[in-house]
């Protein structure tokens, strides 16, 4: 298996849902994604994602910019298996 790892800085703050506020990071928590195959080995991204606390929403998991909300695959790897099922 093949792993690339990455991780967020590791002070500052995320805007979530209202451009307004800004939200510190309250801890982190390692997530991982399976990509495509690089040849013959299975390859996942796993990266430690900043989880962001606030008065208003409470705790919440930063987006990340290669996969979906609650996705375990990456975006790549998604229109992958689209494009072979249709």
């Amino acid at each position: 298996m093949l792993g690339i790892a990455t991780r967020a800085r590791a002070r500052g703050t995320f805007r979530l849902s209202d451009p307004q506020d800004s939200c510190g990071i309250h801890d982190t928590i390692e997530r991982r994604w399976r990509h495509m195959h690089f040849f013959q080995y299975r390859c996942e991204l796993v990266a430690r994602v900043p989880r962001t606390w606030c008065r208003k929403d409470g705790v919440h998991q930063v987006q990340v910019p290669w996969a979906r909300e609650g996705s375990g695959f990456t975006l790549t790897m998604e229109a992958l298996m689209t494009r072979l099922l249709f």
